[in-house]
């Protein structure tokens, strides 16, 4: 068994507010200067949104590309991704499996499969080359959130529902997202679509759709509408997981649909419209002026600046209108100089959630594990982001003050990783000089400074950092990885 981890020198009990031991606690929301960005600054900037953590090989690549170029190329990924992902995706088993292969050998093991899609989340955010894509994910997962641990059903469909949902229209059609998770197992099993019938209509997923999906709690629709909807929606519903047939896929019961008419949000439907009934109505959700506002909005608020500034939104806006809702065009405004020139989202950085501070100490540092990140993943549900887990259908909270309370957890989780002694990654001392960069001890604190934020640490954080290095008499392999913790548990990294 192995030994406890000794605690660290330099922190020893991470107590929160500043000390002589602790010089760079408490975590304030880093303010920006209010001046414009130099050009490098901006590159940073974008990796910083754009990518799940900064690396000096993405920000040389970016450097020598330019912004546009290598946004260009991030909206257009290929089928084929580095021989890294592809090896340890492989290592999950029920990944690339269909809803009646995964139900067929996980049904008494869904944990397993959950385990599986659960690690993929964290292998492809650590791994891929199309970072953009991942962070996209990551926010329509959000948006049009499934409880992974509802029921048996929706643990083994939600393979289906990340590949063919989310990723697949992740650059598509708001529309077509929409609807494909409307007739999904998953969205079907989780808001209780499948008992949605004419007589009884349930309404929560028609309250949903209408309140998270697409128009907002504040939207245009009343509670009659929320029952109307509900009306068109009856008899949606799924070909059971074993189904010889159609096993997993959409099913219209004609015979438990209400086929009188009905009106929604102003729109009339007349009677016998059957299934058109709820794609019609979903069809004007989806287009509906309030709706681009409203996910603009939440857009800009988790890419760009929790301020969402009304120019900001009001380009995102535009480009939504321009494409007809292709969220590739919307993505590439999202993104451009112009919505940054009038958020200044360098100015108001937001603090990490769980999953993408994890995710980013380990890109940082270039680190790989050999469990498939599975310890990674146990770790983030006791850091509050359980993936897939948000129990309500609003998706986990896109707020730095709800993420900067609590933050023992992701203390914890870098200086368990810096001093290796996290189970399944792997990091020899032989790593630390390649971290090094080959810089002086003298330079060290400004050297960890480039590779963990990429420039923007505060120069008081780095000039108490090279003094408490200064200070070692004997500077070894352990004082490294302390000081490489204190640099990862500092406000400049815990910002995005």
């Amino acid at each position: 068994m192995a030994s406890s981890p000794t605690p660290l020198r330099l922190l020893p009990k991470l107590q929160p507010g500043p000390s002589a031991a602790n010089p760079i606690l408490p975590f304030p929301l880093k303010k920006g200067s209010g001046g414009p960005p130099t050009q490098a600054e901006r590159n940073v900037d974008l990796l910083s949104r754009a990518t799940n953590g900064v690396t000096l090989a993405e920000l040389a690549r970016l450097n020598q590309m330019g912004r546009p170029a290598w946004l260009r190329e991030q909206l257009a990924p290929t089928a084929q991704d580095n021989v890294v992902l592809r090896r340890t995706l492989a290592e999950l088993g029920s990944l690339r499996l269909t809803i009646p292969e995964v139900y067929a050998e996980y049904e008494s093991n869904a944990g397993e499969a959950v385990r599986d899609i659960k690690q993929a989340a964290i292998v492809r955010a650590v791994h891929s080359d199309w970072q953009l894509r991942e962070r996209m994910v990551d926010f329509w997962h959000d948006h049009f959130s499934v409880a992974i641990q509802t029921s048996g059903r929706t643990r083994l469909g939600h393979h289906a529902y990340d590949r063919e949902v989310i990723r697949a229209n992740v650059f598509g059609n708001f529309e077509t997202m929409l609807q494909a998770s409307a007739k999904s197992v998953s969205m079907l099993e989780y808001l209780n679509g499948k008992e949605n019938l004419a007589g009884s209509p349930n309404e929560n997923y028609a309250r949903e759709v209408m309140e998270l999906h697409t128009l907002g709690v504040d939207g245009p629709y009343t509670e009659n509408d929320i029952v109307e909807l509900a009306r068109c929606l009856t008899g949606w519903s799924f070909y059971p997981l074993d189904d010889t047939s159609q096993p997993g896929e959409f099913r219209f019961r004609d015979d438990r649909h209400d086929d009188g008419p009905k009106t929604v949000v102003g729109v009339q439907i007349p009677a016998g419209g059957g299934v058109s009934d709820g794609e019609t109505v979903l069809t004007f959700l989806a287009e509906h002026p309030t709706t681009v506002d409203f996910v603009s909005r939440k857009l800009v608020n988790r890419f760009v600046s929790e301020f969402a500034p009304e120019a900001a939104v009001d380009l995102v806006k535009a480009a939504w209108v321009r494409g007809g809702g292709d969220l590739g065009i919307v993505t590439a405004v999202l993104f451009s100089d112009e919505v940054a020139d009038a958020a200044t989202p360098w100015n108001d950085r937001k603090v990490k959630r769980p999953f993408q501070f994890a995710v980013s100490l380990l890109r940082a540092l270039d680190l790989r594990s050999d469990n498939s990140y599975r310890n990674v993943m146990f770790r983030l549900t006791g850091m509050g982001q359980d993936i897939f887990g948000w129990p309500a259908p609003n998706g986990y909270p896109d707020s730095s003050a709800v993420w900067s309370g609590d933050l023992y957890g992701r203390w914890d989780y870098a200086a368990d990783v810096v001093r290796g002694g996290f189970a399944g990654i792997v990091f020899p001392d032989s790593k630390l000089d390649e971290i090094g960069g080959g810089v002086p001890t003298t330079a060290l604190a400004e050297r960890l400074a480039q590779v963990l934020t990429a420039g923007r640490a505060e120069p008081a954080n780095v000039a108490s950092l090279q003094a408490w290095i200064d200070g070692q008499s004997n500077f070894d392999a352990r004082d490294f990885r302390d000081a490489i913790t204190v640099m990862a548990s500092s406000p400049d990294f815990f910002n995005a």
